[in-house]
């Protein structure tokens, strides 16, 4: 069984264009770190479990999370998927962990040290010389975890497509290259925050999951990619155990149930899941769910 893992909630060293926790001020995320006892319970409750550390912050930026994953491996999950801005001092303990994950995506603004830079706010350098580092350990340790540098395309870097394939084969050739349109939008803020975002991130050229317009000096969603259905019922557990069918809400609706003291496989047996599962499948789970893809 997979399941997001929430181990950092709305901190991060990143100030990403696009990202979407920086807008819809009314519902605000908490600012906090998982304990290690939280995550330790839910380990114990869900063993063979597979860990996608991810949802509303940078991961890494956690000062347990070396002995949180060595503790996870022991009790024999998988630690499927990270993503990270890779921006900050790692040490040998990360990177012995990190070749143990399915999957690590580093997150980065540009192909070149101005367009990051313009586009994440952090270290272009200390992101390639991490990189460069974990290349080395999955060598050393003949590790099979897949290593993706992901650049979301907006206006600032949608010319560095090219440039990006080069900077990976040049760090190494294990790395596999990719771009993604912007799939967090502000459909569901103010005109203001909307304002903000077209201004940052959108012209003609970017590739959006809505499509979004500039009439008459207001920002109007014309038409979403209904067909591109992002969500896959992967189960999220917050930083407080609780748990929820998505991981895009951004306050504590939509629960289903509790980690710390029931199974996530129990969780999904639950007539609350099934209940919510119907709700999720016709966009009506949160209120989000009128506003995604």
């Amino acid at each position: 069984m997979k399941a997001v893992i929430e181990l950092v909630s709305n901190i991060c060293n990143s100030s990403c264009r696009w990202c979407f926790t920086q807008y819809k001020s009314s519902e605000v995320i908490n600012k906090c770190f998982m304990t290690d006892n939280n995550f330790k319970k839910i380990i114990l409750l869900n063993k063979g479990l597979k860990i996608i550390p991810f949802s509303h912050g940078e991961a890494l930026l956690h000062k347990g999370f070396n002995n949180l994953i060595t503790f996870a491996l022991k009790n024999n999950c998988t630690m499927n998927r990270i993503h990270s801005n890779f921006a900050m001092d790692l040490d040998k303990e990360h990177f012995e962990n990190l070749v143990n994950f399915r999957f690590v995506t580093v997150n980065i603004g540009g192909a070149t040290e101005k367009t990051h830079f313009l586009n994440m706010k952090t270290d272009f350098n200390k992101v390639i010389g991490n990189l460069t580092k974990l290349c080395a350990y999955k060598k050393n340790t003949k590790s099979d975890v897949v290593i993706e540098l992901k650049m979301v395309l907006n206006k600032i870097n949608r010319k560095d497509k090219e440039k990006l394939k080069k900077l990976g084969k040049k760090i190494d050739k294990c790395i596999k290259v990719s771009t993604f349109p912007i799939y967090f939008t502000t459909s569901d803020s103010t005109q203001a925050e909307m304002k903000r975002f077209y201004d940052n991130n959108i012209d003609e050229r970017v590739p959006c999951r809505d499509i979004i317009k500039e009439e008459n000096g207001l920002i109007k969603v014309v038409s979403k990619s209904v067909n591109d259905i992002c969500c896959n019922h992967i189960l999220t557990v917050r930083y407080n155990g609780l748990v929820q069918m998505c991981c895009r809400p951004r306050s504590q609706e939509g629960i289903v149930g509790d980690a710390l003291t029931t199974s996530l496989i129990d969780i999904k047996n639950s007539d609350i899941y099934r209940k919510n599962l119907r709700k999720l499948i016709n966009r009506e789970y949160i209120s989000y769910c009128k506003h995604c893809s």
